[in-house]
């Protein structure tokens, strides 16, 4: 598994020349108006998710898309779950009983969320991959010794 930033940083190992240079793209610092065709429950998902990104400094108009995404699989994940808790984890079949069929979409939109979610830098992986200036360097008081 490779190293954090910091743990390079603080190791003394951390090399600028391999970091990722920051992109020219700008960050955004307000959220942009929503879809209009979002339903109650995805557009709080989008000022949510949409303020961390911000807050994050990840989020980029580029990015509208993906939190749109995200927003939506929220939402889908809460009427899921509300779902389930109304019907159960199991359901009678004329055999026996099953799995209740949204246990397994759940599984699915929860996986799809946690890649969104990833790719817009809410997670502590997706932190670490947003490209970093690099470091400063303090000034060498021995320099004029060279």
């Amino acid at each position: 598994m490779p190293k954090h930033t910091h743990a390079k940083l603080l190791a003394g190992t951390l090399r600028p020349d391999r970091m990722r240079r920051l992109q020219r793209i700008e960050h955004l610092t307000t959220l942009p108006p929503a879809p209009t065709d979002l339903t109650p429950a995805a557009l709080a998902a989008w000022e949510r998710l949409g303020k961390l990104s911000i807050q994050a400094g990840s989020l980029t108009a580029l990015d509208a898309e993906l939190l749109c995404l995200a927003a939506r699989t929220t939402a889908t994940c809460a009427e899921l779950e509300a779902q389930i808790a109304s019907q159960g984890s199991l359901i009678a079949s004329r055999e026996a009983l099953k799995a209740n069929p949204a246990l397994a979409a759940l599984d699915r939109n929860r996986n799809l969320l946690l890649r969104l979610l990833d790719a817009l830098a809410l997670t502590p992986g997706g932190r670490e991959r947003l490209p970093l200036p690099p470091p400063k360097t303090a000034e060498n008081p021995f320099a004029w010794l060279d």
